[in-house]
């Protein structure tokens, strides 16, 4: 510009939630090394779409829908493992609305569809495991969508644990001691 080289740099649009997924990945990787857990599975994204199918008993029209977790991950801690969904939260979706949260009752009910479906069964992990539907962690900012998240999942026979990013690893360790750990082999 003007005979004078700058360089521009533009964040995406969604760097709030890029830098959230990637905060969840150190603070996971760091509590593994703290207390010698192993890291077995951490697929993002695009190694998480779960095509389900046409299930004319749960939505009408007979779509196709997909689940798209944020995060997959298998901690294994000891001679047993935790199996889990994590989505990172902004708060950004359904901003000025009060009540329900559309956005986030959709990405609910596929997890729902796909507990339903039973698709999940025939996951590598499911079968060495031979766990229930994994448990689906909700890390956000704001504990009244965590609380939320919490009631509506549940109400939705899922396993749901929705908490604050500041609460994560310590929500984390406690699992090491609670139900959601499963034999692995």
């Amino acid at each position: 510009i003007s005979g004078k080289e700058y360089i521009f740099r533009e964040l995406p649009p969604d760097y709030p939630h890029i830098h959230g997924v990637n905060e969840l990945e150190v603070r996971t990787i760091l509590l593994c090394e703290k207390h010698n857990f192993s890291l077995k599975k951490w697929d993002l994204e695009s190694k998480n779409t779960k095509k389900l199918p046409k299930m004319s008993d749960f939505r009408s029209k007979n779509e196709i829908f997909s689940i798209i977790p944020d995060i997959f991950c298998i901690i294994r801690v000891d001679n047993t493992a935790i199996i889990s969904f994590i989505e990172y939260d902004t708060g950004s979706e359904n901003k000025g609305y009060s009540g329900e949260l559309p956005r986030l009752i959709d990405k609910l009910e596929r997890y729902q569809l796909y507990k339903i479906s039973g698709i999940w069964k025939n996951e590598q992990w499911a079968k060495k495991t031979n766990s229930p539907f994994p448990l689906i962690m909700f890390v956000t900012e704001d504990q009244k969508r965590a609380d939320y998240i919490n009631k509506k999942g549940r109400s939705l026979g899922l396993y749901v644990e929705a908490f604050t990013m500041e609460a994560y690893v310590e929500k984390l360790k406690s699992l090491q001691k609670s139900n959601y750990l499963f034999k692995a082999t």
